[in-house]
């Protein structure tokens, strides 16, 4: 990636005007500074990434960062090589301070030493401005959260999507935050250890409350994908409608309706089909 695109584009300016804030910039000067320390110490060099980076990764997915990859016409299990398991989950955005201490637990359980964030290219801007972070598994969330503008954009801008994992190669966390849908994550392990228990009972209430979203949009995509785009498109279809009204019925009701309206259109489908 190239540092100077990256600071020049992502300025304090660019991340309030991107939001539509509009308010003055407190201390530009020392968020720039802070930004700039951040990239010098974190971004990963062009022959850095190709050496290091990108064997982990083909480990890991199947998928690479200079292609889109698009839930409406792709199965999650399209994501990682065959020997992961996977779950997934509505999340963004990409770190906090609780889920980074799991992610680093998750490392040292692994083995990892380093920690990569390799941004999805996007055709959209200049693929140089991409991030690609390799952070030191010891490195705390204080360190790493103190990167001024840069860290907002990297942990909390919207429309950006990221291949996160360790340099083991055990396990990777695909975040899919650009698309028409919702913001979630997928995340594949080749073993499970403690840690990635604790990861996935963090987020289990919360998957709890959207058992429709996890259950019938990511979970049955690589069993409905069999049957045809048009099954998958209209399935996530009615996904969305149900999603935007909420006060209609609870996450129980939503969920019971679309297993309902899931089992009865595959047990159609397979019937004429026999």
């Amino acid at each position: 990636m190239n540092i100077e695109k990256c600071l020049d584009n992502y300025s304090e300016a660019f991340y309030h005007d991107f939001y539509g804030m509009n308010r003055l910039i407190n201390d530009e000067e020392a968020l720039s500074q802070q930004a700039s320390r951040f990239l010098h110490r974190y971004a990963m060099s062009d022959s850095e990434y190709n050496s290091i980076c990108v064997p982990v990764m083909q480990k890991v997915f199947k998928s690479s960062p200079s292609k889109t990859f698009n839930i409406r016409e792709e199965a999650i299990g399209e994501m990682f090589r065959d020997k992961y398991k996977y779950f997934t989950y509505q999340s963004s955005p990409l770190f906090w301070d609780e889920s980074y201490e799991l992610i680093q637990k998750i490392c040292s359980e692994y083995g990892d030493q380093y920690l990569f964030i390799i941004e999805e290219e996007s055709c959209e801007k200049d693929p140089d401005m991409a991030f690609k972070i390799k952070i030191p598994v010891n490195h705390s969330w204080e360190e790493v959260s103190n990167g001024g503008y840069i860290t907002d954009v990297l942990f909390n801008m919207f429309r950006n999507n990221y291949y996160v994992f360790g340099d083991r190669g055990m396990w990777g966390r695909w975040c899919d935050y650009n698309n028409d849908y919702m913001d979630y994550e997928a995340f594949g392990y080749m073993t499970e250890v403690p840690a990635v228990s604790k990861y996935k009972d963090y987020f289990s209430d919360f998957l709890e409350e959207i058992a429709f979203s996890k259950k019938t949009c990511l979970g049955v995509l690589d069993r409905i994908k069999r049957y045809g785009k048009n099954l998958h498109i209209n399935l996530l279809s009615l996904l969305m409608v149900l999603s935007f009204f909420p006060s209609m019925m609870s996450a129980t009701e939503m969920g019971d309706s679309i297993d309902t309206y899931y089992n009865h259109t595959v047990t159609t489908i397979e019937t004429s089909w026999k």
